[in-house]
Parts: C-alpha cells; sequence; structure tokens
C-alpha cells in the first residue's frame, strides 16, 4: 500500500453556507479497509471547483432570523438517504395571481433593471452570495415594493429574506432566489410590462428538429458552488434538468459531445457536536448517490437509470498511510471538497479495479480530519492539504471502504462501470466527475 507521508498546508479560500433538510442515515459498524489514498505537494489545477465564501454582509432583519437560517430547504424526519425531494422550478402555491387587467404599461418594460434581466433572461438567475449591479437593480426593485435594504449591491441575508418576502406576496415558491418568474412579478410590481410574456409560439415560426430543445428550469436546485438543496429526482427528465444545472453551475456548458459524466450527490456530514454514534454511522453509511449521463447534441442524456448508492466520505476516522499533519501521532484522513474531476475511463493503475484521477494535482485544496472526529468541522474547515491517489472504487457491501475515495457498493460499482463504458460514446480516454453536497437528512446543512 502507498504511503501517505506528504502534504501542504495552505489558507482555505472559501466556505459556502448552508440549507436545511432531515432523515436518518443507515449504521453498519463492520469496519472498512483503507484504500490508497496519499498525498503530496500540490500540482497547479485550475479547473478544481470551490466552495463559496457566502459572508453574510448584510445584518438579519428582526423577525427574519428563522427565515435566514433556514435558507432553502425545510426539516422532513424520517426520510432515508435515497428520499426524491427534487426542487424544481419555482412554482404556484395558489395564491392569486398578480392584477394585470387592462393593457400593460410598457413605457418602461426595457428600461427596467436592465443588468437583473439580463442576468436573469441569459439563464443566470440571482441568489445569495452574488454582488454587482444586478444585485443592486434587485434591491432598489424590492425597495419600491417596501423592502428597505441597503442598495449595495451585495446579496447576503435581508436581501435573501426580502426576495422570499416577496415571493410569498406574489403565489410564487418562496427559495430566495431570483428566476423567471420571480423576475416578471418584479417587473409587474415596478409598472414594467414582463420582457417575456407567457405567450403561445408563433405557429408561423420556423422550426429545427434536430436543433436541442432548451432544458427546463431547475431554479432552485443549484443553491452556491458545490451546494444543491435536494437529492436527484423522481425520474430521469427531472435528474438531466439537475445534471445541466450543476455543468452550468461548475463551468462546464455546453458539455463534451460523447463524454461521460458522473455527478455524485452526497449529504454533509453530522456536525461535529453529533454524537459518537451519529458520526459513525455516517462513515460507515452509503450517504450519497451517484447518476452517469453521456453528452449528446449539446445537451445530457442519462444512462445509468436509478442512481448508485455512493459515498464521497472515508469509511474510517484515522489510518496509518495518511499523513499526520498536526503531530499528535494519528493519520489524518483526507475529505476532498465539491468541485469538479478528470478521471481516467481505463481501470487500473493504482490498485486494480479503480478509476484513477488524471491529475493529483486537483486534490491540493482537500481537507483532512485532523481531530480523528470523522467530520470537517470548526478550522479544518479552513485548512487545505494535498492529497493524491483519491481514486473510485469498489467498498464493502452495505459500508465505504476508504481513506478519501469515493466508493460504491459491489453491486452499484458494477453498473457504474458499464454506464460509464456506455456513456463514453466518443471514447475519450477520461471523464469528468462532479461532488455536489445537500444538507444531511438528519441534521441539516454542514458545509464545507
Amino acid at each position: 500500500m502507498k504511503t501517505d507521508n506528504s502534504t501542504r498546508n495552505s489558507a482555505a479560500s472559501n466556505v459556502s453556507r448552508p440549507s436545511n433538510n432531515v432523515s436518518t442515515t443507515r449504521t453498519d459498524r463492520s469496519a472498512t479497509v483503507a484504500s490508497p489514498e496519499v498525498s503530496r505537494p500540490a500540482d497547479s489545477f485550475a479547473r478544481t471547483a470551490q466552495t463559496t465564501n457566502i459572508a453574510a454582509a448584510e445584518a438579519p432583519r428582526p423577525g427574519l432570523q428563522r427565515e435566514v437560517a433556514g435558507v432553502e430547504g425545510t426539516a422532513t424526519a424520517g426520510a432515508t438517504a435515497r428520499t426524491r425531494n427534487a426542487a424544481m422550478p419555482e412554482a404556484t402555491t395558489g395564491a392569486a395571481a398578480p392584477d394585470t387587467a387592462g393593457a400593460p404599461d410598457t413605457t418602461g418594460a426595457t428600461n427596467f433593471a436592465p443588468a437583473m434581466t439580463q442576468s436573469v433572461e441569459g439563464g443566470n438567475n440571482i441568489r445569495r452570495g452574488a454582488e454587482g449591479p444586478a444585485v443592486r437593480e434587485l434591491q432598489e426593485a424590492l425597495n419600491r415594493n417596501g423592502a428597505g435594504l441597503q442598495t449595495d449591491g451585495d446579496f447576503g441575508p435581508r436581501t435573501q429574506a426580502a426576495v422570499r418576502d416577496f415571493q410569498r406576496q406574489n403565489g410564487l415558491q418562496a427559495d430566495g432566489i431570483v428566476g423567471p418568474r420571480t423576475l416578471e412579478a418584479l417587473q409587474r410590481s415596478n409598472g414594467a410590462a414582463p420582457t417575456q410574456p407567457n405567450a403561445p409560439a408563433d405557429p408561423a415560426a420556423p422550426t429545427n428538429p434536430t436543433a436541442p430543445t432548451a432544458p427546463a428550469d431547475a431554479t432552485g436546485f443549484v443553491t452556491g458552488d458545490g451546494r444543491v438543496s435536494s437529492g436527484w429526482g423522481a425520474n430521469s427528465a427531472q435528474r438531466t434538468q439537475q445534471a445541466e444545472a450543476l455543468l452550468r453551475a461548475n463551468g462546464q456548458w455546453p458539455p463534451q459531445e460523447g463524454r461521460a459524466y458522473a455527478i455524485q450527490i452526497d449529504q454533509d456530514a453530522p456536525p461535529g457536536s453529533a454524537s459518537q454514534q451519529d458520526r459513525n454511522s455516517y462513515a460507515r453509511s452509503y450517504s450519497g448517490e451517484t447518476a452517469v449521463f453521456r453528452a449528446e447534441n449539446g445537451h445530457l442524456v442519462e444512462v445509468s437509470g436509478d442512481p448508485m448508492r455512493s459515498a464521497s466520505h472515508p469509511g474510517q476516522f484515522r489510518s496509518t498511510a495518511s499523513p499526520d499533519v498536526n503531530g499528535d501521532g494519528r493519520g489524518d484522513v483526507a475529505h476532498i471538497r465539491t468541485g469538479v474531476y478528470d478521471y481516467s475511463t481505463r481501470l487500473g493503475g493504482k490498485g486494480g479495479n479503480r478509476y484513477n484521477p488524471i491529475d493529483d494535482g486537483q486534490f491540493r485544496n482537500s481537507a483532512r480530519d485532523v481531530n480523528g472526529n470523522g467530520v470537517i468541522d470548526g478550522s479544518e474547515v479552513d485548512r487545505n492539504y494535498s492529497a493524491s491517489a483519491i481514486q473510485i472504487h469498489m467498498g464493502n457491501s452495505n459500508s465505504p471502504s476508504s481513506i478519501g475515495c469515493q466508493t460504491m457498493p459491489p453491486n452499484d460499482y458494477s453498473r457504474f462501470q458499464q454506464a460509464i463504458r456506455s456513456a463514453n460514446t466518443g471514447g475519450q480516454g477520461s471523464f469528468t466527475y462532479i461532488l455536489a453536497r445537500r444538507p444531511n437528512d438528519q441534521f441539516g446543512a454542514n458545509p464545507y
């Protein structure tokens, strides 16, 4: 087994803000076997995505603290790791639609919030953590509806709470994200006619049957870099929408024709304050799910069917094959961060029936569990370490077998291998792996 004995430490740049959700995890106390994840000095790799630091630049307003802390999810006790809870488009709640009787006032249609309008209509919804002219225009529009925000161009917790209030008042899903429906409601409430009214298509307009259709709106699913609000959807159409939203959010759009894309959505770990039993249960459970897609005609096609059970976290707390980065005499296992990674489509190399990374430099910003409690918490979140040989491989039937690799149960791993072969129609030597995390079913959000 390769010894994990070199590492590098630097200040982490980013941490994303939480959302909420609740359920149970599977407990299996069968121990795991260490796999050869090792650490070495970092190489340059510009594509590795890092979690976003969404600083709370605005102080919460009185009476809105609960909304700010809750973010997108709602705790739902009793759900399992395979619960389908896809966040789909901004949906109406049955409330009355805004009054649009009479001829619309079009005088301000092209002048209302041009930066915000261009952003949303271009497919870039505006959410917590955004900043700039589009956010300033959003704040001004909300203030004309009585929000009382500081127009600083920083989408912080008060702006998010104000967006949610506005959405509720207009019968929209209160997810705090400005998408097409929220933009239309803002336009109407500010006396401007919507620039994209819901009108029927022109029957005389020419059509191109070979052109890819635009994907359905997955507003509210991606909540930040590496962060999603829910697990995979209940059907292939929903999962494809979610996958395309993740590619866009991670700078991978448009997809490369004939390329395989493997996307894992795992749950956040429990907090360090959780009981030893809960932390053990998480470490020894497949808390995530992985789906595989093929790029075809400018869009994604799911080839894996029902997602495979998987885990992005180590199956143990300590390992002699990991470096002792804090000098306490015990090896500190690696946890990779959410982001985009390239893996070889060929099995073998380091460890046999495993997929190996194209470049170990991709993992230069990994975290290490220096206190050995099974999760990344406290100052561990803000420290980067290099790691290498972070593979994708088979684990035990009921628990991961890893000190940092991405693992699946044997049957799921066999399906994964077949899916990668089926998806790689372009004959490329690598496939794209994207890791995203969502709130823990039992404890809610605990991002790193």
